[in-house]
């Protein structure tokens, strides 16, 4: 299939988990990745393995919470390609095994810097470029299922981040549509990714009991195909949506 032949993707987050299997799926359909993350060697390897199969991509660091990189990270892509057909925002840190009064000052600034302050610009910057070039363009965000079910598993500082996300994207959205760009994320559940690898292992297994398809923590896989979904001609007329994609373990 060759669904984004020849589009340009940039994927923040992109060395590993959910940002690594994205690049690759965008790949496998044509396009070429601008795999970008704050740990340059995690993107080099993802792109080599890309490029040991066949497909088109390309590496550059960036923090997202820093704007000079950020802006940086989105003039390179344009000066390189010409523009920007989809920016798929999946980088993100996440704080566990703390309880509310356990969040301190300096964790919610980091978190909120990353996720939702890093979340804010990046959509600024990629809507800017796509208006600047003329173009059509997709963004895909990453919030959670925290955002709507709140601390718990995690901190209040990550998913009052993800919380922010979903307003955020809602907000792009609805700017960026009289341009005919489209903004849409994904909100997933628990995920096997190294993020959660260090969760407590007791309090995982309590997790996987309020999922009830009845298995295991979704995989990267799960998420990449909703990103893909969303950022296709077959979501042509959905923007502003936040999908959920939890094995029903939250439902509205």
């Amino acid at each position: 299939m060759n669904d984004f032949k020849d589009k340009i993707v940039v994927v923040t987050g992109g060395g590993r988990g959910i940002g690594a299997m994205t690049a690759r799926r965008f790949c496998e359909e044509g396009a070429h990745c601008v795999i970008s993350s704050n740990v340059l060697s995690e993107c080099e390897e993802c792109a080599a393995e890309l490029k040991k199969d066949g497909f088109s991509a390309s590496v550059m660091a960036c923090d997202v919470s820093k704007p000079a990189d950020v802006d940086a990270l989105v003039a390179d892509t344009e000066k390189k390609f010409g523009r920007i057909d989809i920016f798929a925002n999946i980088a993100g840190i996440c704080t566990s095994g703390m309880n509310f009064l356990g969040v301190t000052p300096e964790s919610w600034d980091r978190v909120m810097k990353i996720n939702a302050f890093g979340t804010l610009y990046t959509n600024q910057k990629a809507i800017e470029s796509m208006m600047r070039t003329g173009t059509k363009g997709n963004i895909v965000n990453v919030t959670s299922i925290a955002a709507k079910t709140g601390s718990g598993a995690v901190g209040v500082d990550y998913s009052a981040s993800k919380a922010a996300i979903v307003n955020v994207t809602i907000s792009a959205a609805t700017f960026a549509a009289r341009y005919g760009i489209r903004v849409n994320a994904v909100a997933p559940g628990p995920i096997q990714t190294k993020m959660t690898a260090v969760w407590d292992p007791k309090m995982c297994a309590k997790l996987v009991k309020t999922i009830p398809l009845g298995r295991k923590f979704g995989e990267p896989d799960d998420i990449s195909e909703a990103i893909i979904f969303l950022a296709s001609d077959k979501a042509k007329y959905i923007s502003g949506e936040i999908l959920d994609v939890n094995g029903a373990a939250w439902c509205d």
